[in-house]
């Protein structure tokens, strides 16, 4: 397996869709095991302990996130994105990924407290449904 250093993603009211989290816990069944979730700047931020190859661009695929993969196994420095496009992590990308993060933000609805006890509901519900 590949495992990077670091995973994460940020996401918005898309991700409390309940189609949505069934889809990835079909492609990620031991997601929520490895997940710490919370919120944080009016969008939930997801870290991912020990990921594997390709797991944040599921995540950014299904959930429509905006994920960073960074450590040692992460193929060179790192990557960030979404499901569009992604970038590496060196610093001539970095003005570029800014404006990644922006759109992201502009297009992403963003959450509220409720939203994260809603999506840790989900994660739950769909966690038993998958098993």
């Amino acid at each position: 397996m590949n495992y990077s250093a670091y995973a994460c993603a940020l996401l918005g009211k898309k991700a409390l869709e309940r189609e949505r989290v069934l889809e990835l816990l079909e492609e990620i069944p031991d997601l929520p095991e490895r997940t710490e979730v919370y919120l944080e700047d009016g969008y939930l931020f997801l870290e991912l302990a020990e990921p594997r190859e390709e797991e944040v661009w599921v995540l950014a695929a299904i959930l429509e996130a905006f994920v960073l993969e960074a450590g040692p196994d992460s193929g060179g420095p790192g990557w960030a994105g979404t499901r569009e496009a992604s970038v590496e992590l060196i610093p001539q990308n970095l003005p570029l990924l800014a404006r990644m993060y922006e759109a992201w933000r502009r297009e992403s609805e963003p959450v509220g407290e409720e939203d994260l006890e809603a999506f840790l509901a989900l994660l739950r519900e769909a966690e038993e449904e998958v098993a």
